[in-house]
């Protein structure tokens, strides 16, 4: 989970980047529209996420799940999905899902909120990385930030033509009530400082709100070594 208090302070940089940094060893299911350089499958909304929980659960052969993707998706997503997952299986890659600011959608009582977050409590047992943004962290309800393993705060400070970014990792598992702070804090894990990659800032359209709905455009290339935390690796 990165959040950020303001726009523009490097939540939805983190997770582009986390995406094309690892691209070539993840198999990436998107509500993000139009992300260049990344192979991966578009979505939308809660019901297509139970569909790919129903598709990821299906046993059969490779015909039979072709004829139960394009029961739920069209027919081009429905090659490009059997595409990945075949991917996944003969590469031994790492499922990643990435569903912006999901916790807000929530919160609105959806009908299919239940089986969402039912999905979201399997995802360390399917040894799937659900990656998600929010705005502010305290201000989402204790039960869902129980959902998190890492909570990752963004700070991205400008310098000159580009700039740099903060991120402080949080080890939400272990959140425990501070009396100082009259809040749920999680241990800090480690904090990376990084130089912004421009082709990573020119990738997505941060005038564009990213959610189910309306999605911004992402694309690719650029230099600069980042670190990427272990514990967000594939075991």
């Amino acid at each position: 989970m990165w959040q950020a208090r303001p726009h523009g302070k490097g939540k939805t940089y983190s997770l582009v980047e986390y995406l094309l940094d690892n691209k070539d060893n993840i198999v990436v299911f998107n509500n993000v529209a139009d992300v260049k350089g990344l192979d991966y499958v578009n979505f939308t909304g809660f019901k297509e996420l139970i569909y790919i929980k129903e598709i990821i659960d299906y046993k059969g052969d490779d015909t039979s799940l072709f004829s139960f993707i394009c029961s739920r998706f069209d027919e081009n997503r429905a090659k490009h999905i059997l595409s990945l997952l075949k991917d996944l299986r003969e590469n031994n890659k790492q499922l990643v899902i990435t569903y912006d600011e999901i916790f807000t959608e929530l919160l609105r009582n959806s009908s299919l909120a239940k089986p969402v977050m039912d999905f979201l409590c399997q995802m360390r047992k399917r040894k799937i990385i659900f990656l998600t943004t929010c705005q502010e962290w305290s201000e989402l309800p204790l039960s869902f930030r129980r959902f998190c393993r890492f909570q990752i705060d963004c700070d991205m400070k400008p310098f000159l033509w580009t700039g740099f970014l903060i991120k402080t990792f949080h080890d939400a598992e272990n959140m425990k009530w501070s009396n100082e702070e009259q809040e749920h804090i999680a241990p800090i894990i480690e904090t990376t400082i990084t130089k912004c990659r421009k082709y990573i800032a020119d990738s997505y359209d941060t005038f564009l709100r990213i959610s189910s709905v309306d999605f911004a455009g992402l694309n690719a290339q650029q230099q600069a070594t980042t670190k990427i935390p272990s514990f967000l690796k594939k075991e």
